[in-house]
């Protein structure tokens, strides 16, 4: 007595097909399905990018911002007048035209003018450091001061001397500071 076996072989072939039919589909799923989207989502993935740059980047204003509002100390003006009246750039040609249509309305006469530039403590702000030597008569040189005082830009006096001159006019020196971040 024999037993027979029957061939396995066609079974295998089948599922040898199946398996190559199977891997030929699925390749051709990834180039039809995800290749194509592939350029898309690396497009996605840096404008996500560029996007985080920049909230970083409006995140670290805000935090610089709020430090110079930390900064100042409440008074007459509340904090939020004081930071608006601190502009972003040093506009320096700008503070001289400032000054010199004060000492034109007022009547005063800058006689010299020089310029340094500082930071603050804390480096939330900066300060230009303005020399200057004004002349003209008592009432003038108050004037010229007040108008210095209600400008919409924030400036502060540091130091002043004043001194008498022999024909009735006076010779201002002031230590201005002009502010900006």
């Amino acid at each position: 007595m024999s037993i027979e076996q029957k061939p396995i072989q066609s079974n295998f072939s089948f599922s040898r097909v199946l398996s190559v039919v199977l891997l030929v589909v699925a390749v051709v799923g990834l180039f039809i399905f995800v290749f194509p989207k592939k350029d898309s989502f690396d497009q996605l993935k840096a404008d996500l990018t560029q996007k985080e740059t920049q909230l970083n980047k409006v995140k670290s204003e805000l935090s610089r911002l709020q430090s110079v509002k930390d900064s100042f100390s409440g008074g007459e003006v509340t904090q939020n007048d004081v930071l608006n009246l601190i502009p972003e750039d040093l506009e320096q040609g700008e503070i001289i035209r400032t000054l010199a249509k004060y000492s034109e309305e007022n009547e005063a006469t800058i006689n010299s003018l020089s310029f340094g530039v500082s930071n603050n403590k804390g480096g939330n702000y900066s300060v230009l450091s303005i020399t200057t030597n004004v002349s003209g008569t008592h009432k003038n040189l108050i004037n010229f001061l007040k108008a210095l005082e209600k400008d919409g830009r924030k400036f502060s006096v540091n130091t002043m001397g004043v001194q008498v001159l022999e024909n009735g006019l006076e010779n201002m020196s002031l230590n201005i500071g002009a502010y900006y971040l």
